[in-house]
């Protein structure tokens, strides 16, 4: 008798290639890469909700800022807009779709309420915008979850205040 085969054996049946099976993965491969490069929907239309009263104050956790006189260290300067409200919120939203970053989830009388999504590792942040005053936004940025962003909020309220001025229409 002679020797018998190993299940691993290059020679075995078992172990030989097989066309239909190497095109089966082959096509596998490049359906999933093709899903992968897919446009993404757009997101959906931001539902509206009625604006709140004023903006939450932030948690000791997580990191938060806020346009809150009663906010201590977490306090943020308040957008400041000249004209009409509705052009101030109409520029922010502009600003907002085109930001990757940022999706505008729900709006309101004088509010916008936006979720922002981190670079690197994907966390979602809240970004609220709420109408204090004539001329006024109160801003508020807070993480969902963590006990440290960074300086995440800051430098994206930072940003938000510099395009928001750039976008502002000339003065006649």
């Amino acid at each position: 008798m002679g020797k018998k085969r190993h299940f691993f054996d290059r020679r075995s049946a078992s172990f030989q290639r097989r066309p239909r099976a190497k095109a089966l993965t082959l096509l596998t491969v490049v359906g999933a890469l093709a899903s992968c490069t897919a446009v993404a929907p757009s997101s959906p239309a931001p539902r509206w909700v009625e604006a709140p009263e004023a903006l939450a104050p932030c948690p000791l956790a997580p990191p938060c800022l806020v346009s809150r006189g009663d906010a201590g260290r977490a306090y943020v300067e308040p957008l400041a807009f000249s004209g009409s409200l509705e052009d101030a919120l109409a520029r922010l939203e502009r600003l907002i779709a085109i930001d990757p970053q940022l999706t505008l989830e729900a709006r309101g009388p004088g509010y916008l309420k936006v979720v922002a999504q981190t670079p690197l590792m994907g966390y979602q942040d809240d970004v609220e915008i709420l109408r204090l005053g004539p001329g006024l936004l109160g801003l508020r940025s807070a993480s969902r979850i963590g006990l440290f962003a960074g300086g995440t909020h800051g430098q994206r309220l930072a940003a938000l205040r510099a395009a928001f001025g750039a976008s502002a229409p000339a003065a006649p």
